[in-house]
């Protein structure tokens, strides 16, 4: 009696080198577009591990609005994989990104990102903090994330109104 909606795919399974692009097309895939067929759509792809090799792979789901490019899959792999088709939401590591990071190092890794997606021409992409463990200080945390932001906002020329 529910209307059937996009599925989210969590696969953090899914990945290299756990899994050729070979074994990923002919075992993983079909089932993916099962899903995908079956629900409309898929709205989101995630997976932690590293997908670079897997991208162009998963990029042939008929319906996907959103894929996740972990701390280790590369935002030039994955924006040409799915140029012209579907943006991305890029996580950042969060321990060296983030706890362990500074402005230089933040600095850098954005650049980085945005360098590698405009090669790539990507379709749109998000810059995303998750997963973070405050061990030793929240406060801490905190800061590194304000500082992230901070540098984000600089690096990307975002001013929020």
């Amino acid at each position: 009696g529910h209307a059937v909606l996009k599925a989210n795919l969590y696969n953090d399974e899914v990945s290299c080198p756990t899994l050729s692009a070979e074994l990923y097309r002919d075992k993983v895939f079909p089932y993916e577009q099962e899903l995908c067929d079956f629900h409309g759509g898929l709205h989101y792809w995630h997976s932690c591990g590293d997908v670079g090799g897997l991208a162009p792979e998963i990029a042939k789901l008929s319906s996907l609005d959103l894929f996740n490019v972990g701390p280790w899959t590369s935002p030039l792999l994955a924006g040409r994989a799915f140029r012209g088709k579907t943006p991305l939401e890029i996580c950042m590591n969060p321990q060296k990104d983030i706890l362990e990071g500074t402005r230089e190092s933040m600095t850098k890794r954005i650049e980085g990102i945005l360098r590698d997606c405009r090669e790539a021409d990507a379709s749109g992409i998000g810059m995303k903090i998750s997963a973070l463990n405050a061990y030793d200080s929240l406060d801490d945390a905190l800061d590194n994330i304000k500082l992230w932001t901070k540098v984000a906002r600089e690096v990307t020329g975002y001013q929020p109104e």
